[in-house]
């Protein structure tokens, strides 16, 4: 490229001693045009009488080192064109690759277009069609913005004309859209849009209506009449340039057009599929493109696609698009395009992605809805590379479900419980809570499932909400992920694929953490977090599938899934018959009307909480600290308080609903209700009282039972093959009626100690006087045989350990007695 710069000021010197020459007019501009390379051909000035309008266009080329008044020999300096004239901005267009070339009728609009970072070109008008070479735009797809007047019109008919036949795809700007006058051209679009202070940026013109243009220059062909249909529906979106052809959005769908052998091809892709922003989560991974689509039922989706599912061939994209009720051609070539389509849309909408539904801020993420105001003003979205099924669905009005299912249940103290943790699994973020698990124990009479059911039609249909216990524990880790800050509802816990798995999966339910794996890529992926509530149903309890098993429940299992025994109550779930004939009866009308409404009480309370999620926490938090007082009465043992606190917290969520006017319910039902459960539990729990420590003593001489004859070699004993002891974990030391065993620290905590804490096990034992120890210490200083050396050793007091009476010991059972219960009446 030769110095263009230089030579453009010089050409603007000899331009305005030209003008100055011509009586009235004002100099204006000067255009160069260069061929493909950027090298110069010639100029052309542009001059204006401001009095009467009148125009002054003339072409100036260089002779030798001088200017002259005249039009070059194009076949000379421009052999390519074989004596026609360049395009304007021809070395800017040869550069463009893919995208779409703007052809208007002069060069000042050519240079605005160009200067917002299209790429533009003109031949200067209707005249000049025939005399520019228009090869490069061959195969091409471009879009014509003529100016709004007869000769603009004919302008497009030449140009067309010129390139229909060359496989050239031509577009034309929706005019009539702009609202411009006669002879208006994009400059004064641009001008009326600045004067009501709109400015333009190449989003604007990008978005503008184009439509295929059709003219007699256009052969529609019989087999492709999808074109004809084409023009006819609404532009839903800016075309997107692609190869020698554009994708273009309409009302039908998503197409493809290009021409071929002077013929317009339409390809239908889809139904209508919008790609509104690009989204990423706060790491800047996890990209994606968040779609939006409207069904044949009429019904909107959105849905955040993760840009790792369009590395393959696309199938698992078009099947999870297909669920959510797009068409798709079956085409394999639509295919590719329509995978192209979604991948290279040119949008710059940004948007937060988030891979987990719940609390993020202030904003509670759904995973086709984001309900609540973020406070940063950043979009987010909910995307995920599981398919997961939306089943946050409503079906009749709140008042619908207020009458139907909350009314009938009112009266009944299992029902509200039920209902009440429906609600409670949005409180555990705002209120740093961790939740817990409720199984409804009962015959199959009884309506254990009808419970869970209820609770399940605050957020959707019980029929596609619930889940069953029939999962491996992977399986269930993935359910739980996608429960987060809500209530997860498994029916049947007999169904459990493998007992011996339940009582991990108790702990990993509710201390909310999955198992660290990798990824295909052998990257360590991201352990999976929750927090959730949950509830069960089954005809035993957990304790009595681990027994089963071969395994003993522990505590922190029996109080993180909460047994609540319906098999004493004369009508089971129900406390009366008070709107039916009998229990099976109003079960009956109950679990018909869960199937008419449902998730429109969920809505609501995500509503509520979401309005002023401060001011909703202070209120819960002071609920909380007297619910949990009231509940946790004069108990001491630590299980027992965690479980009240827990109800606590169920019957917070309970009279707050209640409060946000969702329920329906009077003042005070919740926990009202709440309260007589938890005295219901505390009736039934086998183990209330020092529960912790009578499983450590039990655990602790049941060792001692087993292995207290083979495995301590008695001392003062001289060795022979008969005292021979294998696999030795101490002494034992026999005193006339005393009896010590010596244990080594290691095999304390490895073996006797196993699953247990060994410092909690150890402060238990002296507790009770089951070992000897030096001061504060746990251990004590014993000489060994056939050792100098003195070694610590945990000693056992063997006559106290196998005579004391663990049971009685244990036998501490409260009652919650409080004058609570009348609190909230009236």
């Amino acid at each position: 490229m030769k110095n263009t710069q230089l030579m453009h000021e010089q050409a603007e010197v000899f331009a305005q001693s030209i003008v100055e020459k011509q009586n009235g007019f004002k100099f204006e501009s000067v255009f160069q045009y260069t061929d493909e390379n950027g090298d110069v051909i010639y100029w052309k000035l542009r001059a204006k009488n401001p009095d009467n309008g009148q125009k002054f266009i003339r072409s100036f080329s260089l002779k030798g080192s001088d200017f002259i008044l005249k039009e070059p020999d194009f076949h000379e300096v421009f052999p390519q064109g074989n004596g026609s004239k360049p395009l304007y901005a021809l070395y800017r267009i040869s550069a463009s690759k893919d995208q779409p070339i703007y052809v208007v009728e002069g060069e000042q609009k050519a240079d605005y277009l160009n200067k917002l970072g299209l790429y533009a070109t003109t031949t200067g008008g209707c005249q000049s069609v025939s005399k520019t070479d228009l090869s490069p735009l061959f195969g091409r797809s471009i879009i014509v913005w003529p100016d709004n007047d007869e000769p603009g019109l004919k302008f497009l008919d030449a140009l067309n004309e010129a390139v229909h036949e060359k496989n050239t795809l031509v577009s034309v700007i929706k005019l009539d859209e702009l609202n411009l006058e006669s002879k208006d051209d994009v400059v004064d679009w641009v001008e009326k849009r600045a004067a009501i202070g709109q400015e333009t940026s190449i989003k604007d013109v990008q978005n503008l209506i184009i439509v295929p243009y059709n003219s007699t220059g256009f052969k529609q062909v019989e087999k492709n009449n999808e074109a004809e249909l084409h023009k006819k529906s609404e532009v839903l979106a800016a075309p997107m340039p692609h190869k020698n052809g554009q994708f273009e959005i309409t009302s039908d769908g998503v197409h493809y057009l290009r021409m071929r052998d002077g013929e317009l091809e339409c390809f239908w892709l889809s139904t209508p599929v919008l790609i509104l922003a690009k989204t990423r989560d706060q790491t800047s991974n996890d990209w994606g493109r968040l779609l939006k689509w409207v069904d044949d039922a009429n019904v909107e989706h959105t849905w955040a696609l993760p840009m790792e599912t369009l590395q393959t061939d696309g199938a698992d994209m078009r099947k999870a698009l297909a669920h959510m009720g797009v068409t798709l051609s079956t085409s394999r070539s639509a295919r590719e395009l329509f995978q192209t389509y979604i991948a290279n849309y040119p949008v710059d909408t940004f948007a937060k992605c988030v891979n987990k539904v719940g609390w993020h801020d202030h904003q509670y993420i759904l995973p086709n809805n984001v309900i609540g105001e973020n406070s940063s003003g950043e979009f987010i979205v909910y995307q995920s590379t599981y398919n997961v099924i939306d089943k946050y669905v409503q079906k009749g009005t709140l008042n619908d479900w207020q009458n139907n299912v909350a009314k009938y249940s009112e009266n009944h103290d299992f029902l509200v419980l039920a209902l009440s943790s429906a609600f409670t699994g949005q409180l555990l973020e705002p209120l740093g809570r961790h939740g817990a698990g409720i199984h409804f124990k009962g015959k199959s009479s009884k309506g254990k499932s009808t419970a869970v059911f209820i609770a399940c039609s605050v957020w959707g249909n019980p029929e596609s909400y619930y889940h069953t216990w029939r999962n491996t524990s992977n399986a269930l880790e993935q359910t739980a992920f996608t429960h987060n800050d809500g209530l997860l509802v498994l029916d049947e816990i007999g169904e459990i694929p493998n007992p011996k798995d339940l009582g991990n999966i108790i702990y990993m339910l509710i201390n909310g953490s999955g198992k660290g794996r990798m990824t295909k890529s052998l990257t360590v992926r991201e352990t999976a977090r929750w927090r959730l509530v949950f509830l069960s149903s089954g005809e035993k309890t957990l304790s009595e599938l681990m027994n089963e098993a071969g395994q003993q429940a522990k505590l922190g299992q029996e109080i993180r899934l909460i047994n609540i025994d319906i098999d004493q109550s004369e009508h089971g779930i129900f406390d009366q018959i008070d709107f039916s004939e009998n229990a099976a009866q109003q079960a009956l009308l109950l679990n018909s009307n869960i199937k008419k409404y449902y998730g429109v009480a969920g809505a609501a309370w995500l509503q509520y909480l979401t309005s002023d999620k401060v001011k909703v926490t202070e209120i819960a938090n002071r609920l909380l600290d007297e619910y949990a007082q009231v509940l946790i009465g004069q108990h001491k043992q630590g299980h027992i308080i965690r479980v009240a606190n827990y109800f606590a917290l169920v019957a917070v969520s309970g009279e707050m609903a209640t409060i946000a006017g969702i329920t329906g319910w009077k003042s005070g039902t919740a926990i009202r209700s709440v309260q007589k459960v938890f005295n219901h539990w505390i009736g039934n729990f086998e183990q209330v009282g020092d529960y912790e420590d009578e499983e450590i003593l039990n655990q602790v001489r049941t060792f001692f039972t087993l292995h207290g004859s083979s495995r301590f070699e008695l001392i003062n004993t001289e060795f022979s093959e008969q005292t021979k002891v294998f696999n030795r974990m101490g002494f034992v030391k026999v005193e006339a009626d005393e009896r010590q065993f010596y244990v080594y620290p290691e095999i304390f905590k490895q073996e006797i100690c196993k699953s247990l804490n060994s410092k909690v096990v150890a402060k238990v034992l002296k507790k009770y006087g089951w070992i000897d120890c030096d001061g504060k210490l746990m251990t004590k200083v014993k000489r060994l045989p056939e050792s100098e050396k003195v070694t610590r050793l945990y000693v056992f007091n063997a006559n106290v350990m196998m005579n004391f009476d663990i049971e009685a010991k244990s036998e501490i059972k409260q009652s919650n007695s409080s004058n609570f219960s009348n609190m909230f009446e009236n």
